[in-house]
Parts: C-alpha cells; sequence; structure tokens
C-alpha cells in the first residue's frame, strides 16, 4: 500500500472514529427525543463534507512533500487516462487504412503500455482486456492482408506469363509492323499489372524482353530491307529518267518515228509505274523531273501533229483554190 493510501486510510478512520464518538454523545444526550430522517441525512452531508476536507489536506500536504523532494509518485488516474488514450489511438489505427507507417506506430503504443506497467486499479484488467483484443485484431488483420498480397502477386505472376506467351508468338508473324504495334500494347498491359514476388520479378521480366528483342530485331531488318529495296528503286527510276530526257526533245518529220518513239516512252511509262517507291528526300525530285519530261515528249508530238495538220489544211485550201479556178 502506498504512502498516500496510508495516509488518506487513517484520516478515514480517524475521521470515523470521531464521527461515531461524537454520535454516540448525542444520541446519549437526546436519547430521549427522536431524531428526524432530515436530522440524520444532515449530519451524514456534515461527516462527508468533513472527511473530504481531511482528504485534501492530506493530499495537498503529501503534494508539497513531492514537490520539495523532486521525486513525485505515480498518479493512477493519470495513468489510467494514458492508457485509454493508448487504446483510443490503437482503436483508430486498427479500424483504418494500414500503411507504411501503421506497424511502427503500434510498436511505439506498445511500448508505451508497457512502460506504463500494470496499476492496482479494478479498471485496468478492463483496459488490459480491450488493449489486448486491439492488439488481436491487428495481427489478425495483418495476417490477411500479407495472405490476400500473396494472392494478389500469384494472380498477376499469371497475367504476366500469358503476356509473355502472346508476345513470343509474335516472333513468328509475318506481318512485321502489325507484330510491332500489337507487342507495344501487351507492353502497356505489363506495365499496368500490379507486381510480383520480388524473386520472380527479374525472371518475367526478361522473358518478356528476350522475345521483345526478337520483334523488334525482325523489324530492324525489315526495315534495313526496305531502306536497301527503296535505293534500288531509286537506282532504277534514276536510269528511266536518264532514259525519257534523252527522248523529251525529239523531233522528226517522219509519222513512223514519232509513233515508235511514242511507245517507247509509253513503256519507260509502264516501267515507272511498276517501280516501288523511292527514299522520302527523293521521292518528290525524281517524279517531278519523269513527268515533266514525259509532257515534254507529247508536247513536242502535239506540236508535230498541229504543224502537219496546219500543213495539210493549207494545201487542202490551195487545192481548193485551184479547182475554184479552173471552175471559173
Amino acid at each position: 500500500m502506498s504512502d498516500k493510501e496510508k495516509s488518506e486510510k487513517k484520516v478515514a478512520n480517524s475521521s470515523k472514529s470521531a464521527a461515531e464518538n461524537k454520535e454516540t454523545k448525542e444520541l446519549k444526550v437526546t436519547s430521549k427525543k427522536p431524531i428526524s430522517v432530515e436530522d440524520k441525512v444532515d449530519k451524514a452531508e456534515k461527516k462527508v463534507e468533513k472527511v473530504e476536507k481531511e482528504l485534501e489536506k492530506v493530499e495537498d500536504k503529501k503534494e508539497k512533500t513531492e514537490n520539495e523532494s523532486g521525486t513525485p509518485e505515480v498518479n493512477p488516474a493519470k495513468q489510467l487516462k494514458k492508457k485509454k488514450e493508448i487504446i483510443r489511438v490503437l482503436r483508430e489505427l486498427v479500424n483504418g487504412v494500414e500503411n507504411k507507417d501503421t506497424f511502427n506506430n503500434v510498436k511505439d503504443l506498445q511500448n508505451a503500455w508497457k512502460d506504463i506497467g500494470n496499476l492496482n486499479n479494478s479498471k485496468d484488467k478492463s483496459l488490459w482486456t480491450t488493449y489486448n483484443a486491439l492488439l488481436d485484431r491487428f495481427y489478425d488483420n495483418r495476417s490477411i492482408y500479407f495472405e490476400l498480397k500473396d494472392l494478389d502477386r500469384k494472380k498477376n505472376l499469371e497475367l504476366k506469363n500469358a503476356i509473355c506467351e502472346k508476345a513470343e508468338k509474335l516472333v513468328d508473324n509475318s506481318n512485321i509492323m502489325r507484330a510491332v504495334s500489337s507487342l507495344n500494347e501487351l507492353h502497356a498491359e505489363f506495365k499496368h499489372i500490379g507486381p510480383v514476388d520480388r524473386d520472380k520479378q527479374e525472371d518475367i521480366w526478361n522473358r518478356l524482353k528476350n522475345a521483345s528483342d526478337e520483334v523488334y530485331k525482325k523489324k530492324k531488318d525489315f526495315i534495313a530491307n526496305i531502306k536497301e529495296s527503296l535505293n534500288e528503286n531509286l537506282e532504277k527510276k534514276s536510269k528511266l529518267l536518264d532514259e525519257i530526257n534523252k527522248i523529251k526533245n525529239f523531233k522528226s518529220d517522219k509519222f513512223k518515228e514519232w509513233n515508235n518513239k511514242t511507245k517507247e516512252v509509253l513503256s519507260l511509262k509502264d516501267k515507272w509505274n511498276s517501280i516501288g517507291g523511292v527514299p522520302k528526300s527523293s521521292t518528290r525530285n525524281i517524279s517531278k523531273e519523269f513527268w515533266n519530261s514525259f509532257k515534254e515528249f507529247f508536247s513536242n508530238k502535239s506540236k508535230f501533229f498541229k504543224k502537219i495538220d496546219d500543213s495539210f489544211k493549207a494545201n487542202l485550201d490551195l487545192k481548193k483554190a485551184l479547182v475554184d479556178k479552173v471552175n471559173e
């Protein structure tokens, strides 16, 4: 029993004895006169007030002594209040959403509870029961959380393996540009799936990366082949351009020669159209030059036939004039 409790008990006993003696004397003196209920209540209240005052004096004296000695005694009421506050905060953590700080906060509350220790109070047992139940809930929730987390990561691994299988099939796709487009979509899907177990992360990523590298290599080869093909086409078209440039200024007074050259130019046009594309940087210039030469040839041809037509017309007019003169 603490000094405070001993003092309180001593004062209470002293007050009780004094009150009992006084009551005995009063009964002896007034035994002949009956005491009303109101008087009894009034006397009892006065006794309680007196006891409370005595207790306050003892408490004040004790507090003064503690202040002077510098070693205050633990106040059970304050300690109970601290435990209630710990329980309040713990309940909020248990009922709230767990984050990266939750576990450390709970450990801090456990250490605070341990520092307070057991209290010689009937309420302490009840608080302990509540505190312990909240801790059980917290650790049960953590256990469930990690079980769900483990299941979620296993599911994520299954989904990512499925994506890797699709990526591996794209390697054999004959339409390489479509395969690259599909692969990009798979990468976006892979990225948005949650994490897998740490020991599986590198393996699953390397599987996707290896398939992707093969697809991108085929794309690189395909583009290299296209560039080579475009350059070959440019070389072919350049030769055709040289040929039509030699013909565009063709001149002759013979129909047969013009017809032969026309067939030659039309053949060059067909060859030009049968050749695929050329590098983008050369497309506009070489095409423009070829078709300008093509038009120039036919422009010259048109001029020749117009000249012939004019000549025929002039001859015809001359013949008509001669006929008219003869008829006169």
